[in-house]
């Protein structure tokens, strides 16, 4: 029998509390299953309307670290019982069967839950949890500050090496008081429901003005520092620094002096002794999950380079994991064209409206995509990693987050960049012109694994010129050019097509042909003698022409420039749009493209001519084989297996 079929031990609590209460059941359950117990929850008391179970225990429920009971079930086998809070539960209502236990531990967490206990009989043994000096009063008892009391677990958690990531104060029960604090990311914890390992993982220094056990637990056998207010000394004794000065404190805190650590060591010692963690004998862990899927999560950009890169990262994934794919883009068939299952989620540009509603219900909407596939790790590639989609994915704790986040911003930013601190991994798809790079990103470079520009498709998956012209219905014995200026959504795209259409119509037996974006804005059908090339992706069939005239965001100048196709760029500079001009400025220095602006057309009657010469061509060829480099779509896949198959340590055995 499995410890999740038998059962010895029932939990009755709230386990729709979220926050630190959350945490710290889901702690317990953890360190309880790690010691081999079958575990049994117990909703005792009727959740409000549109409640759902807390995030971190819903992974323990996942993972299969303990199962629901049914007010039928209660006792059903279970010795031992542990009761949380109980003046919140619906005592009488459950029906908790007391005198079938052999042993029943009634945790209060505050005065009113003393007074509750009084009617569960003289058989039920009262474990205190670490509280107030009004409880201890109501108690009768002034034990010391580990004495007989019902302490956190407290698990060392991973804490990244960043030494020039800027170090965070996470505030709970207080506003931020940023004063003598300036040079640090501040962050309010209260309501928080992300998972208790990003938490360590993410602020170096806790301040908190009310209590927050789990939490303070972890951070100090982390490593981490915390800075309390002095009325929780009795609580936690001398682990945490005290100050009633936030700034003082903290720079205390942050210079690690010799006896503080001591004094957390004692603190994360006398929790590690604590009464949960000698309730079972065994250490038999659950056995391993199966593998579980990725899902890529692609937002809606003006084109599709976040879905496209993402592709190029699931195909070098193979056959090491299932992919799944859910994007705000209204691309779903070029997803499925490659053979991958994928969800539709409209964007807020789709939905229209206000940003913070769309993103409630993204996080809802997402929360079940995740529930329906239980992926062990989401890739997002976009802009924008939402708080909404912190709470769908930054909660489980058995769910790894990486954020694949180009560079080359120009003047854009997010008001979400922050959250980059939430992601278990951020990776920066290498840029040709980095050097050019002035972007919100530029700077945060350390933070981010850096690869290779990532591309779709290798130089062997091109089509040959005859095979690509003749699919295209082109004459692979006359020149041809390719003409991809976008999806034209930020710029006047007909006007621009209506001028090169018309200069390059002036070259005697030039084959022109017109892409056309699976997400365009309008049809490119009004020129005669114009090929429009659909489908995807647009790239294998680049070896049937000679030359391109091509906006330069990030796949389009990759890929051009990798496949040493000579170009004039026309880069799109509106200011909602990455640095294109950079891209297409860096190549034309180098020797390896032409760049004009989309005012200056009228100097293709200068270019074209020249692009119609091969030695002209030859020589931005040659430069472009030069500036070229390795596919990073193969380094960054195998990072994320990597991640992928790092899975958290949910059942956590008792030290």
């Amino acid at each position: 029998m499995t410890p999740l079929q038998r059962l010895d031990l029932i939990m009755a609590a709230d386990f729709t509390v979220a926050g630190d209460m959350g945490r710290r059941l889901a702690q317990e359950i953890r360190l309880l299953a790690g010691q081999g117990l079958g575990i049994g929850l117990l909703q005792a008391v009727t959740p409000d309307s549109g409640a759902c179970i807390a995030a971190e225990i819903q992974t323990c429920l996942r993972r299969g670290l303990a199962r629901r009971l049914g007010a039928d079930e209660a006792g059903a086998g279970a010795a031992r019982m542990i009761v949380h809070a109980p003046a919140t539960l619906e005592i009488d209502r459950f029906g908790l069967p007391w005198d079938g236990l052999r042993e029943v531990a009634v945790v209060c967490h505050t005065p009113a839950d003393v007074i509750q206990r009084a009617g569960f009989g003289p058989h039920v043994r009262v474990r205190r949890h670490a509280v107030y000096g009004e409880l201890r009063r109501t108690a009768g008892r002034r034990p010391g500050p580990f004495g007989r009391t019902w302490l956190p677990v407290a698990e060392a958690l991973p804490v990244p090496d960043m030494p020039k990531r800027r170090k965070a104060v996470g505030w709970i029960g207080t506003a931020p008081e940023v004063a003598g604090l300036e040079e640090m990311d501040h962050i309010a914890l209260d309501g928080c429901d992300l998972s208790i390992d990003r938490l360590v993982a993410g602020i170096d220094v806790l301040v908190l003005r009310e209590a927050a056990d789990a939490l303070v637990a972890a951070m100090l056998a982390s490593g981490r520092a915390v800075v309390a207010d002095p009325g929780l000394r009795t609580r936690y004794g001398a682990g945490p620094v005290y100050s009633g000065d936030p700034a003082t404190g903290v720079g205390v805190a942050l210079a690690a002096a010799p006896q503080h650590g001591t004094h957390a060591a004692a603190y994360v010692a006398a929790c590690r002794a604590g009464p949960v963690a000698k309730y079972g004998k065994t250490r038999a862990l659950p056995a391993e999950a199966p593998q579980r899927p990725i899902l890529c999560l692609s937002s809606n950009g003006v084109g599709v380079g976040h879905l496209t890169r993402l592709l190029a990262i699931a195909r070098r994934i193979g056959p090491a994991s299932e992919i799944v794919f859910a994007t705000q883009a209204q691309a779903v068939g070029v997803v499925e064209s490659f053979g991958y299952p994928v969800e539709y989620i409209p964007s807020p540009g789709a939905v229209g409206g206000d940003f913070g509603l769309w993103d409630t219900w993204f996080a809802a909407h997402l929360g079940r995509i995740i529930d329906r596939y239980d992926p062990a790790l989401v890739i997002y590639d976009g802009n924008h990693p939402s708080d909404g989609l912190m709470r769908a994915v930054a909660s489980r704790r058995d769910c790894r987050l990486a954020w694949v986040r180009r560079g080359m911003w120009g003047k854009t930013t997010s008001a979400f960049m922050a959250n980059a601190r939430w992601c278990d991994l951020v990776i920066e798809p290498g840029e040709l012109a980095a050097e050019r790079d002035d972007g919100v990103t530029a700077l945060l470079r350390d933070e981010a694994l850096q690869v290779d520009p990532i591309r779709l498709l290798e130089p062997g998956e091109l089509l040959a010129r005859d095979a690509a012209a003749a699919a295209l219905g082109l004459n692979p014995a006359r020149p041809a050019v390719l003409v991809q200026l976008g999806s034209g959504y930020q710029r006047d795209l007909l006007s621009m097509l209506d001028q090169i259409v018309a200069e390059l119509a002036k070259v005697p037996g030039l084959q022109i042909c017109v892409a056309e974006w699976v997400n365009g804005s309008v049809p490119l059908t009004l020129w005669p003698d114009v090929t429009v090339l659909r489908g995807f992706p647009l790239s294998q069939y680049i070896r049937a022409f000679d030359f391109c005239i091509s906006a330069a965001g990030y796949n389009s100048f990759h890929e051009l420039i990798g496949f040493e196709v000579p170009t004039i760029f026309v880069a799109n500079r509106h200011p909602t749009m990455d640095d294109q001009y950079g891209r297409a400025k860096f190549a034309q220095d180098n020797a390896a493209a032409f760049e004009i602006s989309e005012t200056d057309l009228h100097e293709l009657a200068e270019m074209v001519p020249l692009l119609m010469q091969d030695a002209a061509r030859s020589y931005l060829a040659d430069r472009c084989r030069a500036l070229s480099r390795p596919n990073g779509a193969e380094a960054a896949a195998a990072a994320l297996v990597e991640l992928a198959g790092i899975a958290p340590r949910l059942a956590l055995a008792a030290e």
